[in-house]
Protein backbone atom coordinates (compact mmCIF):
# COMPACT_ATOMS: atom_id res chain seq x y z
CA UNK A 1 0.00 0.00 0.00
CA UNK A 2 1.60 3.61 -1.12
CA UNK A 3 0.94 5.70 1.41
CA UNK A 4 -1.06 8.90 0.79
CA UNK A 5 0.91 12.13 0.39
CA UNK A 6 1.24 15.03 3.13
CA UNK A 7 -2.42 16.99 3.43
CA UNK A 8 -0.81 19.98 4.53
CA UNK A 9 2.79 21.67 5.78
CA UNK A 10 1.49 21.73 9.33
CA UNK A 11 0.99 18.13 9.16
CA UNK A 12 4.33 17.25 7.52
CA UNK A 13 5.85 19.18 10.00
CA UNK A 14 4.27 17.54 12.46
CA UNK A 15 4.86 14.22 10.74
CA UNK A 16 8.40 15.41 9.94
CA UNK A 17 11.30 12.64 10.36
CA UNK A 18 14.41 15.11 10.65
CA UNK A 19 18.10 13.97 10.97
CA UNK A 20 19.33 15.28 13.35
CA UNK A 21 23.29 14.02 13.66
CA UNK A 22 25.81 11.97 12.33
CA UNK A 23 26.73 10.17 15.65
CA UNK A 24 30.11 8.64 14.53
CA UNK A 25 32.78 10.41 11.89
CA UNK A 26 34.16 6.92 10.69
CA UNK A 27 30.91 5.11 10.35
CA UNK A 28 28.84 7.70 8.98
CA UNK A 29 25.52 7.00 10.90
CA UNK A 30 22.83 9.49 11.29
CA UNK A 31 19.59 9.67 13.78
CA UNK A 32 16.47 10.46 12.76
CA UNK A 33 13.38 11.66 14.80
CA UNK A 34 10.09 10.22 13.83
CA UNK A 35 6.64 10.14 15.35
CA UNK A 36 4.95 6.80 16.31
CA UNK A 37 1.01 6.57 16.23
CA UNK A 38 -0.67 5.62 19.43
CA UNK A 39 -1.75 1.82 19.40
CA UNK A 40 -5.45 2.46 19.19
CA UNK A 41 -7.11 5.36 17.43
CA UNK A 42 -9.80 7.05 18.83
CA UNK A 43 -10.62 9.24 16.08
CA UNK A 44 -13.50 6.88 15.49
CA UNK A 45 -14.41 8.15 18.84
CA UNK A 46 -14.62 11.92 18.47
CA UNK A 47 -10.33 11.87 19.27
CA UNK A 48 -11.81 12.72 23.36
CA UNK A 49 -10.65 11.25 26.48
CA UNK A 50 -11.63 11.63 29.68
CA UNK A 51 -9.92 10.06 32.71
CA UNK A 52 -11.71 9.10 36.15
CA UNK A 53 -10.10 8.77 39.65
CA UNK A 54 -7.51 5.93 39.96
CA UNK A 55 -8.15 4.09 43.26
CA UNK A 56 -5.84 2.41 45.56
CA UNK A 57 -3.04 4.67 47.26
CA UNK A 58 -4.04 8.22 46.97
CA UNK A 59 -1.03 10.09 46.38
CA UNK A 60 -0.17 7.56 43.69
CA UNK A 61 -3.56 7.89 41.85
CA UNK A 62 -3.61 11.79 42.00
CA UNK A 63 -0.09 11.56 41.00
CA UNK A 64 -1.34 9.09 37.35
CA UNK A 65 -4.12 10.76 36.92
CA UNK A 66 -2.51 14.38 37.03
CA UNK A 67 0.72 12.94 34.65
CA UNK A 68 -2.34 11.60 32.26
CA UNK A 69 -4.09 14.35 31.89
CA UNK A 70 -1.12 16.21 31.34
CA UNK A 71 0.08 14.40 28.93
CA UNK A 72 -3.11 13.84 26.89
CA UNK A 73 -3.71 18.38 26.91
CA UNK A 74 -0.14 18.46 24.92
CA UNK A 75 -0.30 15.09 22.86
CA UNK A 76 1.12 15.65 19.80
CA UNK A 77 -2.13 14.96 17.54
CA UNK A 78 -3.53 18.23 17.89
CA UNK A 79 -7.36 16.62 17.21
CA UNK A 80 -7.21 15.17 20.67
CA UNK A 81 -9.03 16.60 23.24
CA UNK A 82 -9.46 16.33 26.93
CA UNK A 83 -12.26 16.47 28.71
CA UNK A 84 -13.57 16.83 32.50
CA UNK A 85 -15.88 14.25 31.38
CA UNK A 86 -18.10 12.80 28.37
CA UNK A 87 -15.40 12.13 26.33
CA UNK A 88 -15.54 9.21 23.71
CA UNK A 89 -13.08 7.39 25.63
CA UNK A 90 -12.40 6.74 28.96
CA UNK A 91 -9.47 6.22 31.12
CA UNK A 92 -9.55 4.37 34.54
CA UNK A 93 -7.79 1.87 36.84
CA UNK A 94 -5.69 1.65 40.07
CA UNK A 95 -3.04 1.29 41.84
CA UNK A 96 -2.97 -1.99 43.20
CA UNK A 97 0.38 -1.71 45.02
CA UNK A 98 2.84 1.30 45.80
CA UNK A 99 5.15 0.07 48.54
CA UNK A 100 8.63 0.80 49.57
CA UNK A 101 10.52 -1.42 52.27
CA UNK A 102 13.87 -0.54 53.61
CA UNK A 103 16.20 -2.80 55.25
CA UNK A 104 20.35 -2.91 56.99
CA UNK A 105 23.13 -5.34 56.38
CA UNK A 106 26.39 -5.42 58.19
CA UNK A 107 29.38 -7.55 57.31
CA UNK A 108 32.77 -7.63 58.91
CA UNK A 109 35.17 -5.86 56.41
CA UNK A 110 38.74 -4.31 56.29
CA UNK A 111 39.47 -0.73 56.56
CA UNK A 112 42.59 1.10 56.23
CA UNK A 113 44.16 3.90 58.39
CA UNK A 114 47.08 6.06 57.23
CA UNK A 115 49.50 6.56 60.22
CA UNK A 116 52.59 8.57 60.36
CA UNK A 117 55.86 6.58 61.11
CA UNK A 118 59.62 7.69 61.85
CA UNK A 119 62.13 5.89 59.03
CA UNK A 120 64.94 3.87 60.15
CA UNK A 121 67.13 7.06 58.33
CA UNK A 122 65.02 9.31 60.81
CA UNK A 123 62.67 10.48 58.22
CA UNK A 124 58.78 11.15 58.60
CA UNK A 125 57.03 8.98 56.46
CA UNK A 126 53.26 7.26 56.53
CA UNK A 127 51.87 4.67 55.58
CA UNK A 128 48.27 2.51 55.66
CA UNK A 129 48.04 0.35 58.22
CA UNK A 130 44.67 -2.23 58.48
CA UNK A 131 42.09 -2.73 60.93
CA UNK A 132 38.98 -4.58 61.18
CA UNK A 133 35.73 -2.54 60.68
CA UNK A 134 31.55 -3.34 59.81
CA UNK A 135 30.73 -2.00 56.55
CA UNK A 136 26.86 -1.16 56.78
CA UNK A 137 24.24 -1.11 54.00
CA UNK A 138 20.93 0.02 53.54
CA UNK A 139 18.71 -1.42 51.23
CA UNK A 140 15.55 0.31 49.62
CA UNK A 141 13.31 -1.82 47.80
CA UNK A 142 10.23 -0.19 45.67
CA UNK A 143 7.65 -1.85 43.84
CA UNK A 144 4.44 -0.47 41.93
CA UNK A 145 1.68 -2.17 39.83
CA UNK A 146 -0.50 -0.17 38.17
CA UNK A 147 -3.55 -1.49 35.85
CA UNK A 148 -5.30 0.79 33.44
CA UNK A 149 -8.31 0.57 31.35
CA UNK A 150 -9.57 1.81 28.35
CA UNK A 151 -13.22 2.01 27.54
CA UNK A 152 -15.40 2.95 24.71
CA UNK A 153 -18.11 5.77 26.52
CA UNK A 154 -21.29 4.76 24.30
CA UNK A 155 -21.06 0.84 24.75
CA UNK A 156 -18.60 0.33 27.97
CA UNK A 157 -16.59 -2.01 26.05
CA UNK A 158 -13.05 -2.33 27.52
CA UNK A 159 -11.13 -2.48 24.94
CA UNK A 160 -7.34 -2.63 26.62
CA UNK A 161 -7.00 -3.43 30.21
CA UNK A 162 -3.07 -4.40 31.37
CA UNK A 163 -1.22 -3.92 34.67
CA UNK A 164 2.03 -2.07 34.57
CA UNK A 165 4.72 -3.10 37.13
CA UNK A 166 8.14 -2.96 38.21
CA UNK A 167 10.20 -3.20 41.34
CA UNK A 168 14.03 -1.19 41.85
CA UNK A 169 16.45 -1.20 44.15
CA UNK A 170 18.87 1.35 45.39
CA UNK A 171 21.42 1.17 48.30
CA UNK A 172 24.13 3.08 50.28
CA UNK A 173 26.89 2.04 52.17
CA UNK A 174 28.89 3.05 55.34
CA UNK A 175 31.95 2.23 57.16
CA UNK A 176 31.28 2.44 60.49
CA UNK A 177 28.61 4.71 60.83
CA UNK A 178 25.11 5.08 59.27
CA UNK A 179 24.56 4.71 55.46
CA UNK A 180 22.92 7.60 53.71
CA UNK A 181 19.38 7.67 53.42
CA UNK A 182 17.21 6.52 50.21
CA UNK A 183 14.78 8.55 48.87
CA UNK A 184 12.02 5.66 48.99
CA UNK A 185 8.82 8.15 48.20
CA UNK A 186 11.40 9.22 44.91
CA UNK A 187 12.09 5.91 43.47
CA UNK A 188 7.96 5.37 43.69
CA UNK A 189 7.34 8.35 41.52
CA UNK A 190 9.67 7.13 39.04
CA UNK A 191 8.28 3.78 38.84
CA UNK A 192 5.15 5.39 38.76
CA UNK A 193 6.19 7.70 35.70
CA UNK A 194 7.74 5.27 34.12
CA UNK A 195 4.15 3.34 34.12
CA UNK A 196 2.67 5.94 32.61
CA UNK A 197 4.79 6.71 29.82
CA UNK A 198 4.38 2.89 29.21
CA UNK A 199 0.48 3.33 28.76
CA UNK A 200 0.58 6.46 27.25
CA UNK A 201 1.77 4.93 23.82
CA UNK A 202 -1.21 3.03 24.09
CA UNK A 203 -3.31 6.36 23.65
CA UNK A 204 -1.04 9.07 22.07
CA UNK A 205 1.68 9.38 19.21
CA UNK A 206 4.89 9.26 20.71
CA UNK A 207 8.28 10.85 19.78
CA UNK A 208 11.14 7.98 18.80
CA UNK A 209 14.46 7.92 16.79
CA UNK A 210 16.32 5.28 14.68
CA UNK A 211 20.04 5.44 13.93
CA UNK A 212 21.14 4.39 10.39
CA UNK A 213 24.55 4.22 9.10
CA UNK A 214 25.23 5.12 5.67
CA UNK A 215 27.13 3.56 2.95
CA UNK A 216 30.57 5.14 1.51
CA UNK A 217 28.57 4.47 -2.12
CA UNK A 218 31.45 2.14 -3.36
CA UNK A 219 34.07 4.86 -2.91
CA UNK A 220 32.38 7.09 -5.57
CA UNK A 221 32.86 10.76 -5.31
CA UNK A 222 30.89 13.14 -3.42
CA UNK A 223 29.53 10.83 -1.43
CA UNK A 224 30.73 12.57 1.26
CA UNK A 225 29.04 15.75 0.08
CA UNK A 226 25.63 13.65 0.35
CA UNK A 227 26.16 12.81 3.70
CA UNK A 228 27.27 16.11 5.07
CA UNK A 229 23.82 17.21 3.74
CA UNK A 230 22.09 14.14 5.61
CA UNK A 231 24.11 16.27 9.01
CA UNK A 232 23.32 19.56 8.03
CA UNK A 233 19.32 18.02 7.84
CA UNK A 234 19.61 18.95 4.12
CA UNK A 235 17.52 15.79 2.98
CA UNK A 236 16.08 16.58 -0.40
CA UNK A 237 19.89 18.22 -1.02
CA UNK A 238 21.45 15.01 0.07
CA UNK A 239 18.78 13.18 -2.26
CA UNK A 240 19.87 15.64 -5.26
CA UNK A 241 23.47 14.77 -4.83
CA UNK A 242 22.52 10.85 -4.57
CA UNK A 243 21.01 11.01 -7.67
CA UNK A 244 24.17 12.88 -9.51
CA UNK A 245 26.41 9.92 -8.24
CA UNK A 246 24.01 7.48 -9.82
CA UNK A 247 23.61 9.40 -13.02
CA UNK A 248 22.51 7.12 -15.95
CA UNK A 249 21.20 4.31 -13.51
CA UNK A 250 18.95 6.52 -11.61
CA UNK A 251 15.84 5.39 -13.30
CA UNK A 252 14.50 2.24 -11.97
CA UNK A 253 14.57 0.65 -15.61
CA UNK A 254 18.36 1.26 -16.31
CA UNK A 255 20.34 -2.21 -16.64
CA UNK A 256 23.72 -1.76 -14.55
CA UNK A 257 26.91 -2.29 -15.56
CA UNK A 258 29.14 -4.96 -13.75
CA UNK A 259 31.67 -2.99 -12.99
CA UNK A 260 29.74 -0.49 -11.46
CA UNK A 261 27.20 -3.00 -9.14
CA UNK A 262 28.85 -1.35 -5.91
CA UNK A 263 28.25 2.35 -6.52
CA UNK A 264 25.07 2.18 -7.77
CA UNK A 265 23.75 -0.50 -5.19
CA UNK A 266 25.13 1.66 -2.10
CA UNK A 267 24.22 4.78 -3.56
CA UNK A 268 20.89 3.52 -4.09
CA UNK A 269 20.50 2.08 -0.13
CA UNK A 270 21.43 5.82 0.88
CA UNK A 271 18.62 7.60 -1.86
CA UNK A 272 16.43 5.61 -0.83
CA UNK A 273 16.67 6.08 3.52
CA UNK A 274 16.90 9.89 3.01
CA UNK A 275 14.11 9.71 0.49
CA UNK A 276 12.13 7.57 3.00
CA UNK A 277 12.92 9.84 5.95
CA UNK A 278 11.12 12.90 3.74
CA UNK A 279 8.19 10.91 3.66
CA UNK A 280 8.49 9.47 -0.24
CA UNK A 281 8.21 6.27 1.00
CA UNK A 282 7.12 4.43 -1.81
CA UNK A 283 10.16 6.03 -4.42
CA UNK A 284 12.08 4.85 -0.92
CA UNK A 285 11.54 1.04 -0.79
CA UNK A 286 11.80 1.35 -4.80
CA UNK A 287 15.40 2.03 -4.18
CA UNK A 288 16.15 0.04 -1.57
CA UNK A 289 14.14 -2.73 -3.40
CA UNK A 290 17.06 -2.27 -5.89
CA UNK A 291 20.09 -1.91 -4.37
CA UNK A 292 19.12 -5.60 -2.63
CA UNK A 293 18.32 -6.88 -6.08
CA UNK A 294 22.03 -6.15 -7.10
CA UNK A 295 24.10 -7.04 -3.54
CA UNK A 296 21.49 -9.65 -1.75
CA UNK A 297 23.77 -10.67 0.94
CA UNK A 298 23.30 -7.44 2.81
CA UNK A 299 20.84 -8.34 6.05
CA UNK A 300 21.49 -5.11 7.33
CA UNK A 301 19.82 -3.22 4.14
CA UNK A 302 17.16 -6.22 4.64
CA UNK A 303 16.60 -4.94 8.04
CA UNK A 304 16.42 -0.92 7.27
CA UNK A 305 13.51 -2.18 4.54
CA UNK A 306 11.62 -3.40 7.14
CA UNK A 307 11.95 -0.63 9.22
CA UNK A 308 10.67 1.66 6.30
CA UNK A 309 7.91 -0.62 5.40
CA UNK A 310 6.62 -0.43 8.90
CA UNK A 311 7.22 3.25 9.34
CA UNK A 312 5.18 4.07 6.15
CA UNK A 313 2.57 1.67 7.82
CA UNK A 314 2.97 3.68 10.94
CA UNK A 315 2.92 7.11 9.43
CA UNK A 316 -0.45 6.02 7.36
CA UNK A 317 -2.20 5.27 10.35
CA UNK A 318 -0.57 8.08 12.34
CA UNK A 319 -2.47 10.29 9.41
CA UNK A 320 -5.24 8.46 9.94
CA UNK A 321 -5.86 9.00 13.90
CA UNK A 322 -5.24 13.08 13.05
CA UNK A 323 -7.72 13.63 10.29
CA UNK A 324 -10.07 15.17 12.64
CA UNK A 325 -7.79 17.89 13.32
CA UNK A 326 -8.66 19.39 9.95
CA UNK A 327 -5.06 20.16 8.96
Amino acid sequence: MTPTPFRSNALRGLLGLTALLALSACASRARFEIVRPAMLDASPFGNTFSVQPFGGDTRAAYRIQTELEQRIARSLNPAIQLLAGGGGIIIGGGVLDHSYQEGMTSNPSTCYRTETYRAPNGQVATRSVPYSCMQYTRIGRAHSAVRFTVAVASTGQIVYDRMFEDTQERSTTATNGQPAYIDGAGLLDSIVLGSVQGFARVILPWPDSVVVTFSDCGGADHCGDAFQAVRANDLFGAERLYTQILGPYAENTAQVDPDDVEIVAETLFNRGIVRSYTGSYELGMQDLQRALELQADHDDWRAELAQIETLATEQDRLRQQMQAAGQ
